[in-house]
C-alpha cells in the first residue's frame, strides 16, 4: 500500500513522527501507522481537525510558505486567509483516500521542469541544526531505513560545540538501536590528528555492527569539499566548501525525490570506487589472539591474562572443565600475548569489587575460550601477586590503574597484527579491523591519547604496584 498524504506533508515540512504523536497525544506508532496507510486517517476521527491545527500553528515562514502553496495547489479556489477554510481544506486532504502528492513550486505544464523548495543552513551552527533535524526525521519513520553518509570537509562543525556532539552521539545511537543501517564513506586523506578525533566518536557505533564503512583510496586535493546525509528515498542533507576559509558554510536540507535520488547516485558512484575501511564481525578477540602482535592496549576490570602464570591459567581452565582443545588454544593465546608489548588499563573499582566477590566471571579468558570462565576469589587474588611481579621484572609490560572519572575516552582494547588494527570491547558484541595506513597511525595517536589521560602517578609503577599490594 502506498505512504499516505500525511506522510507526503510530514516530509514536506519536516516534522517527524514523535513531534506529531506529542502535539496530538497519541503514541508515536500510531502516527507511523498512519503515514504508512496502515490505520488510514478516518473524516470522523478526532484527531484530524488536532492534526491539521497542528500544522497550520508552526511558525516558520518557509513551512507556511510551502503549506499555503500545497493547499492552493490542492484547492485553486481556496480563500487562505480564510482560516475556517484553510482548516477545512487541510482536513480534507489528510483525509484523501489515495495518495495526492503535490508538487512544490510553480509548474508550466511540461513534462521535463519543476520547482522545488528546500531549506538552507548558513554556517557551522546551520549545519549542525540541518543535521540533528535530518537524525530527528529519521527517528520518526519505521525501522530498516537506509542511510548513506559521506564527508569530505573538515570536521570543525562537528567537534567544536560539545553540546551538540553528545546530543549527535546519543542520536545516532537511538538510530542504531532503531535497526537502522548506515553505510558511510570515510574521508582518510585528512590529518593524523583530526583522524584521531573523529575514531573517537564513530569507534564505539561500529562495534554495535549497525555501519558499513568504506574510504575512496586517492590522496589528492580537491578544489571542492562535500558533504552527504542520506535518507534512501526520502530525504538528503547537502553541504559543500572551498579552498577560500573566508567563505561560509552553507547547508541544504531537499525532500522531493528526484533530488534524494540523484544525490543516492552521486553516493553509490562514489562507493563503486571504494574500499573497506573498518570490517566488523562477531568474532572477536580469539580469532586474533593467538597470533602474534607487535603492540596491544587492551582494557579490563581483572588483571590481563598477559600477567599470569602457565599453571595458574591451566588451574583455572581445569577448573570450568573446558575442552582440550579449547585449553590448547587459550594456551597459545597466552604464550602469545607473553611476547607483545602492551599497556593496560585497569579499573581499579571493579579489582576491588571482584576481589570481594567468592566467583567472578573472568572476561577476557572467556572471550578467548569461546565460553564463560569462572575464577574462585583465591585464584584472582594470586593472578593479582603475579601481576606485581611481571611489574617488578617486566619493562614491556604497563598498567595504569583508573576510575571512570579519570578516562576522557570509552576503554576499548587495541591490537595490532602486521599493520592491522583490531579493536573491541567486552561492552560491545562485534569487533572492528582496519589496514588503511593513515588510520592505523590515527588509531595510535587515538590510544596514545587514552594513555595519557590516565594522571601520570596512576601509571607510575612503582606506585600501581604499591596499589596493587593494598588491594590485594
Amino acid at each position: 500500500m502506498e505512504d499516505s498524504c500525511l506522510h507526503f506533508l510530514m516530509n514536506a515540512l519536516g516534522v517527524t513522527g514523535r513531534e506529531l504523536a506529542a502535539a496530538v497525544h497519541v503514541d508515536p506508532s500510531l502516527v507511523s501507522k498512519w503515514k504508512h496507510s496502515q490505520r488510514p486517517l478516518s473524516p470522523d476521527s478526532v484527531h484530524v481537525p488536532r492534526i491539521a491545527e497542528y500544522f497550520l500553528s508552526l511558525e516558520q515562514p518557509l513551512t507556511q510558505r510551502i503549506l499555503q502553496e500545497m493547499l492552493i495547489n490542492y484547492q485553486p479556489d481556496l480563500d487562505y486567509a480564510d482560516g475556517k477554510a484553510r482548516l477545512t481544506c487541510l482536513c480534507r486532504y489528510l483525509t484523501e483516500t489515495a495518495p495526492f502528492h503535490l508538487r512544490l513550486g510553480q509548474h508550466d505544464g511540461s513534462k521535463n521542469h519543476y520547482d522545488a523548495l528546500y531549506t538552507v543552513y548558513r554556517g557551522n551552527e546551520g549545519r549542525r541544526q540541518a543535521v540533528l533535524a535530518f537524525l530527528d526525521r529519521v527517528l520518526g519513520m519505521p525501522p530498516g531505513q537506509k542511510l548513506c553518509l559521506l564527508s569530505q570537509e573538515d570536521m570543525s562543525w562537528l567537534v567544536e560545540d560539545p553540546f551538540f556532539l553528545e546530543e549527535w552521539k546519543e542520536k545516532l545511537a537511538l538510530v542504531l538501536a532503531d535497526r537502522h543501517k548506515i553505510e558511510i564513506i570515510h574521508w582518510v586523506d585528512r590529518s593524523v590528528d583530526s583522524l584521531s578525533e573523529i575514531i573517537g566518536r564513530w569507534l564505539p557505533l561500529h562495534l554495535t555492527g549497525g555501519i558499513q564503512s568504506w574510504f575512496l583510496p586517492r590522496y589528492a586535493d580537491d578544489p571542492f569539499q562535500t558533504t552527504y546525509f542520506i535518507v534512501e528515498d526520502a530525504l538528503v542533507v547537502v553541504g559543500m566548501a572551498g579552498d577560500n576559509p573566508s567563505c561560509e558554510r552553507y547547508t541544504a536540507m531537499f525532500g522531493d525525490p528526484i533530488t534524494v535520488k540523484q544525490y543516492q547516485g552521486i553516493f553509490a558512484a562514489y562507493k563503486a570506487k571504494c574500499r573497506p575501511l573498518i570490517e566488523v564481525d562477531n568474532l572477536a578477540y580469539h580469532r586474533f589472539a593467538a597470533q602474534a602482535a607487535s603492540r596491544a592496549y587492551l582494557s579490563w576490570d581483572l588483571p590481563p591474562m598477559a600477567a599470569m602464570s602457565r599453571d595458574l591459567l591451566r588451574k583455572i581452565l581445569a577448573k570450568n572443565n573446558i575442552g582440550e582443545d579449547r585449553v590448547s588454544h587459550c594456551l597459545k593465546c597466552h604464550q602469545s600475548m607473553l611476547n607483545t608489548p602492551s599497556r593496560h588499563l585497569c579499573n581499579r573499582d571493579g579489582l576491588r569489587q571482584a576481589l570481594e566477590q567468592n566467583q567472578v566471571n573472568y572476561r577476557e579468558l572467556s572471550l578467548i575460550a569461546r565460553q564463560p570462565i569462572k575464577a574462585a576469589r583465591e585464584d584472582v587474588r594470586e593472578h593479582v601477586d603475579e601481576l606485581i611481579q611481571r611489574l617488578r621484572t617486566d619493562a614491556s609490560l604497563e598498567v595504569a590503574l583508573f576510575s571512570a572519572k579519570d578516562l576522557t575516552h570509552p576503554p576499548i582494547n587495541l591490537w595490532l597484527q602486521d599493520e592491522l588494527i583490531v579493536a573491541w570491547s567486552k561492552d560491545y558484541p562485534f569487533a572492528a579491523s582496519v589496514s588503511e595506513a593513515t588510520v592505523v597511525s590515527a588509531f595510535f595517536k587515538y590510544y596514545e591519547d587514552i594513555w595519557q589521560s590516565i594522571p601520570r602517578i596512576n601509571r607510575e609503577r612503582n606506585w600501581v604496584i604499591q596499589e596493587l599490594l593494598k588491594l590485594g
